[in-house]
């Protein structure tokens, strides 16, 4: 679902709907059971590097996020 962003007119906020927020939830468990498989070709220093951008991209999606929710 979009909505245009209240402190940013040209901005839209994008969020999932109930049917989405649903699929997700089944979604994380199946990708939970797949994360050994997908690493296993990764070393143990190449996972831990991999696990910090994801962290910090993460971070920087939520940064984004709470400057859009905030009137300019």
């Amino acid at each position: 679902m979009r909505t245009v962003s209240p402190s940013d007119r040209r901005a839209r906020l994008v969020a999932l709907s109930r049917a989405g927020e649903t699929l997700l939830a089944q979604a994380i468990p199946v990708a939970a059971a797949l994360q050994p498989k997908i690493l296993a070709g990764l070393s143990t220093e190449e996972q831990d590097q991999m696990t910090r951008l994801l962290a910090k991209a993460t971070r920087d999606i939520e940064d984004m996020e709470q400057s859009a929710a905030q009137p300019v």
